[in-house]
């Protein structure tokens, strides 16, 4: 009989200590899952952002009207706070501009048109790659133009 008193009590000691074991790897594995889930809302978020510069991107015109210059390295808005569009053009003819007009449109949701900006840049020659900055404003898109003389 003392046998079978032994072999509980060893029972009952290996059930307490996996019990413990497996306690501490809950509390581990739900730690774990708690990092986890933060780290997701974090990326989901980041994802939503990029989907918006995307949208906004994809909203966005390059339109060449086979004058000689290229647009291009378009930098939009990354905030609401911000109205700031940006870019370079290069003249691909084969002869100097004095003024070339990169001319910015912004337009809302429906397409009306809601303000615009004209940055200038004075002397670009030939394969020459100048900057430029436009503050059109607001917008949920934006269409870029560029217009030069020789």
């Amino acid at each position: 009989m003392k046998k079978w008193y032994v072999i509980a009590g060893i029972l009952a000691l290996f059930l307490i200590i996996s019990l413990g074991t497996c306690s501490s790897n809950f509390v581990q594995n739900s730690v774990q899952v708690d990092r986890l889930e933060a780290e997701l809302t974090k990326s989901g978020a980041e994802l939503d952002s990029v989907k918006g510069e995307l949208a906004q991107l994809k909203a966005t015109k390059e339109i060449s009207f086979g004058n000689g210059l290229e647009v291009f390295e378009l930098s939009l808005p990354t905030d609401v706070w911000s109205s700031e569009v940006s870019g370079k053009v290069q003249n691909t003819g084969n002869l100097p501009m004095k003024l070339v007009y990169v001319i910015v449109v912004a337009y809302d949701k429906d397409g009306t048109v809601e303000d615009m900006s004209s940055p200038r840049v004075f002397n670009l020659y030939p394969n020459e790659v100048a900057e430029w900055t436009a503050y059109p404003g607001f917008a949920d898109s934006y269409a870029v133009y560029a217009f030069g003389n020789r």
